[in-house]
């Protein structure tokens, strides 16, 4: 697994835009950009499309951000990240633009789908579209909607939610697709429960990652003070009747919960350990493959990380995180 970052300084990025005017010009409509990265280590290829609003300064720190996290996890093909203003008048425009663009991809794209395509004002999140979920549907890929929470260099949503996004297409396109064929068995083998309602996993690998990487590429004392700030959230919920595997969505903190729970696992073993456990996924399943890597059950992994959140320290909490390489 290579674990070099790499800045823009150091790849190639091709813009090509297919709204030019007869007479040359650019119109005032959402633009396509495609950025790809070449190096004798790593081949990365994404396309982004955005609203037009986007100043230059918030693109190039997303495609920076997507760049960072395909060399670090690896490439992810084909993956589109679409990036809209919030205003519901870019994005209803950006959803139109997505639309013709999917159909103009592949003819066995249904008109009636163009409702799902889950871009929207203070929308983010990952969609996998392929004949698993649509059925008909010949060409698969990988979607990340992405939107404009903070303009602001201090804000780092930017760096973040493009980098945790990239990692469920990461975690998504690690399963076989003839293996793994229904929802239900995808979700149930990436951690969460049939219904897909249980994010410990998932969502805290994804949140995890979105900010250690933002924190190593740039940010240095990001990770420690976002994952500090989280331990009194955090230890509100975890009680004496606590359990991972009952996490839901609807609980308020349940992304930093699962998050601190990656940072306990990973500090038992390594990132390196974390990752290789994604490739034996398709061979040994989501339950039998945790404790082949990490020689521990689910559910004793479950109370080990309970009892020890309870009864840590804050100085021995940071100091876990410390020790995350």
């Amino acid at each position: 697994m290579n674990k070099k970052i790499f800045f823009i300084s150091s790849f190639i990025l091709f813009f090509s835009c297919d709204n030019q005017n007869e007479d040359g010009s650019i119109s005032n409509e959402t633009v396509f950009n495609e950025v790809y990265l070449s190096s004798d280590e790593v081949a990365c290829k994404g396309k982004l499309f955005y609203s037009p609003s986007f100043p230059s300064t918030y693109l190039s720190r997303t495609i920076n951000a997507y760049t960072v996290a395909c060399n670090y996890f690896g490439d992810v093909r084909p993956l589109e990240l679409w990036l809209t203003a919030n205003t519901e008048e870019e994005a209803k425009a950006l959803r139109k633009r997505w639309c013709d663009y999917r159909q103009s991809q592949d003819i066995t794209f249904n008109t009636e789908w163009c409702q799902r395509s889950q871009i929207g004002v203070n929308l983010a999140n990952y969609v996998y579209w392929s004949n698993i979920y649509y059925k008909g549907m010949e060409k698969e890929h990988h979607q990340l909607n992405l939107c404009s929470f903070s303009f602001s260099n201090d804000d780092l949503s930017a760096e973040y939610v493009t980098i945790h996004e990239f990692f469920h297409a990461y975690q998504s396109s690690h399963l076989d697709n003839d293996i793994y064929n229904t929802p239900e068995s995808r979700d149930e083998n990436l951690g969460r429960n049939k219904n897909g309602n249980n994010p410990w996993h998932t969502e805290g690998s994804a949140d995890f990652f979105g900010h250690y990487l933002t924190s190593i590429s740039g940010h240095p004392n990001h990770f420690k003070e976002e994952f500090e700030r989280r331990i009194d959230i955090v230890e509100k919920i975890i009680d004496t009747n606590f359990t991972l595997l009952d996490l839901t969505y609807e609980i308020e903190g349940a992304y930093y919960v699962g998050s601190w729970a990656i940072v306990y696992l990973i500090s038992m073993h390594s990132i390196e350990d974390y990752l290789g456990f994604y490739d034996i996924l398709n061979e040994d399943g989501f339950a039998n493959g945790f404790l082949k890597s990490f020689s521990q059950s689910l559910e004793d992994f479950d109370k080990s990380f309970s009892n020890w959140f309870r009864s840590s320290s804050r100085v021995e909490k940071m100091q876990l995180l410390s020790n995350i390489q």
